[in-house]
């Protein structure tokens, strides 16, 4: 006598292969989203890297007389001597735009940004007796329902004078 599957064993059998599947897919997709989201938060991060070291090379060319803070510190003006043009970067609209002869964004998903004087403890935007200047930046991103942040400081040592 030949032996075959029943439907109760079939539909049994299809059952328990159909949760295995469901459980590999689900586990591809968080992997997935997690890979994505991994991957624009080091995109943001390089962004904003490449973006405050361009500012910091020009900023160490710039003199410090001709250096001026905003007072809410988000707005430095500077020149620098080889060039002779007057150089900003400020924060408008979540953007940092660099203005000279043009204005051109050069970042953006930006949540704050601060320049200020550093004398110590105490951060200024009085820069008549200090060399050394702090940027404080915050870009952030949201993304599949998450707030994707990052946060850089640095200290330059303005060297012009």
């Amino acid at each position: 006598m030949k032996k075959s599957l029943s439907l109760i064993e079939l539909i049994v059998s299809t059952a328990i292969i159909s949760f295995i599947f469901a459980v590999i897919i689900s586990v591809f997709y968080i992997s997935n989203l997690n890979w994505n989201i991994e991957k624009e938060l080091i995109k943001l991060q390089q962004t904003s890297r490449i973006t405050l070291e361009g500012m910091i090379r020009e900023l160490r060319q710039g003199r410090v007389s001709s250096l001026t803070i905003s007072d809410d510190g988000k707005t430095i003006d500077f020149s620098i001597p080889s060039i002779g043009n007057s150089i900003r970067y400020t924060l408008i609209d979540n953007q940092i735009i660099r203005q000279d002869s043009n204005n051109r964004v050069i970042l953006n998903n930006v949540n704050s940004l601060n320049f200020c004087c550093d004398h110590g403890n105490l951060c200024d935007t009085n820069c008549s007796d200090t060399y050394m200047l702090c940027i404080h930046l915050v870009t952030s991103k949201q993304l599949y329902g998450r707030q994707l942040s990052f946060s850089l400081k640095e200290k330059v040592r303005l060297r012009n004078e």
